[in-house]
């Protein structure tokens, strides 16, 4: 085996608490190796019966693997080396597991395979290793989400190319600690290159190619979240800036028409060397989007908080979009979860009606209403929100009803029809009436818009400094009650 291929997963070892070292799950950084430097906690226990030998079954790589029991499960810098190391050796106080591609060996149980799968739809996709702190079963998503671009073997939603590994690797990476949370977009920029190895291809963490998708992301519902003052030259639109201690979810992108489109002509700001400005215009290509890069941007584009703004962050994203203002009211569900964890709450007009939702926290709710929103982009289908909007704004559809009953003399006797059509109503032997057969104009009516069929701006809870917006919360409201009459040039920061 070659030992360039190998990380030995003692991190654990290296980021644990002291105040916990009697915990053998927590492991402090004098710990050492179990069963290497010093004894292991656990041993295994078997008695024979009847003849046949029983053991006491110890926690599979699975569980170990998806869990949080593990320190190095949990700590931010150890998931690259995880999710890219061809072979995995993990030490544990039960035994020393081994990974790879093709097998998972463990001393308990010999299991090893007799001969490996040459075949590609048993490779396992890059990040088939990742877990999943709350949800064990991710790792049975993330290999059903795999995109091969060409070969378009089992994955359903190929055409979404890259995203759904991004929105499974993220989802995970975001539960997990730092020291310092500045380093966040560090630690994961090697396995963000696996997804798109372009120049500047993750611009704050989020995929430029499918940028008005990612920006929706939002904290998992219930947790704990607040914007980490340490996060210092990363940008508030970046789930890297926010302190998540559930992580961050894509819920909607993958629904039938769910995926965000729409979203107004943008252009990335970053500062590079000696204070030079570089630019890129996003450029919509199918349902994904690439960049065009521009000659260096001329610093006096930019307003002058702009430019302060880019030197402190990094990243700025610049656009015209339509901004509205609108209230924030009551949870959806009523719960009596503290004012830091993230509920879902009604959004209303200025006359109280419901118009959308918002996810936020207690916190940002009770803030002074009316509170300014911009459109980021829009989605075809109101699946979210069906239950959150007034009738008033409720979309409608045209439906031609024939209510009477009309009878015909056709000479041999007489017929008649009822029903809904969609074209005017002609008589039975189709010439007019020659033959004694009338002809009715429809009755137009309508009805409400199935929800599935809904338009849906997708926004943001913003708050401003000069003309630099700072994201709060996004949310969705019915296109019926957003106003495109004020139009305003952002820069997001």
């Amino acid at each position: 085996m070659d030992p360039c291929e190998i990380r030995l997963a003692f991190n654990s070892f290296l980021y644990g608490n002291r105040e916990k070292a009697n915990d053998p799950f927590f492991l402090d950084a004098d710990w050492g190796l179990p069963g290497v430097s010093r004894p292991r906690h656990f041993a295994q226990r078997s008695e024979t019966v009847n003849g046949v030998e029983l053991a006491v079954e110890f926690p599979s790589f699975r569980n170990l693997n998806s869990g949080t029991a593990l320190t190095w499960n949990t700590r931010g810098w150890t998931l690259q080396e995880k999710v890219l190391s061809k072979r995995l050796l993990l030490f544990t106080d039960f035994q020393v597991y081994f990974r790879c591609a093709n097998s998972v060996c463990a001393e308990d149980v010999g299991m090893e395979a007799g001969a490996l799968s040459t075949s590609i739809k048993r490779r396992q996709n890059p990040f088939a290793w990742g877990a999943s702190v709350n949800t064990p079963s991710l790792l049975d998503r993330i290999g059903d989400a795999v995109t091969f671009e060409t070969l378009k073997l089992t994955d359903k939603n190929w055409d979404l190319t890259f995203l759904p590994n991004y929105v499974a690797l993220v989802a995970e990476f975001s539960q997990r600690t730092f020291t310092f949370q500045k380093d966040a977009l560090k630690a994961i920029l090697g396995v963000l290159q696996t997804l798109d190895t372009s120049d500047e291809a993750f611009l704050g963490g989020l995929p430029r190619a499918w940028l008005p998708e990612a920006l929706l992301w939002q904290p998992k519902n219930e947790s704990r979240y607040f914007l980490d003052k340490n996060s210092t030259g990363i940008p508030t639109w970046s789930w890297a800036a926010w302190s998540l201690n559930r992580g961050c979810v894509w819920s909607e992108y993958a629904r039938p028409n769910a995926i965000a489109r729409g979203e107004p002509p943008t252009t990335i700001y970053m500062e590079g060397s000696g204070g030079m400005i570089r630019s890129w215009d996003i450029v919509r290509m199918n349902k994904s989007t690439k960049a065009v890069p521009k000659s260096n941007a001329n610093p006096n584009i930019l307003s002058g908080a702009a430019r302060l703004e880019l030197k402190l962050c990094g990243t700025l994203l610049s656009f015209r979009t339509s901004a509205n203002t609108l209230k924030i009211g009551m949870p959806i569900i009523a719960s009596k979860l503290s004012d830091n964890r993230l509920q879902t709450y009604y959004l209303l007009d200025n006359e109280n009606l419901r118009v959308g939702k918002i996810w936020t926290c207690g916190n940002v709710a009770r803030m002074a209403n009316p509170r300014d929103f911009i459109a980021l982009s829009y989605r075809k289908t109101g699946l979210a929100i069906q239950r959150a909007v007034d009738e008033k704004y409720i979309p409608k559809e045209p439906v031609y009803e024939r209510t009477a009953t009309k009878q015909w003399d056709d000479g041999n006797g007489s017929g008649s029809a009822t029903g809904f059509f969609k074209a005017e109503m002609k008589t039975k032997d189709g010439n007019g009436g020659a033959n004694g057969g009338t002809t009715e104009p429809m009755v137009k009516k309508e009805r409400d818009k199935p929800a599935y069929n809904w338009k849906v701006i997708n926004v943001m809870l913003v708050e401003w400094k000069g003309d630099v917006a700072f994201r709060v919360a996004v949310g969705q409201v019915i296109d019926t009650a957003w106003e495109t009459k004020v139009m305003r040039k952002v820069f997001l920061g």
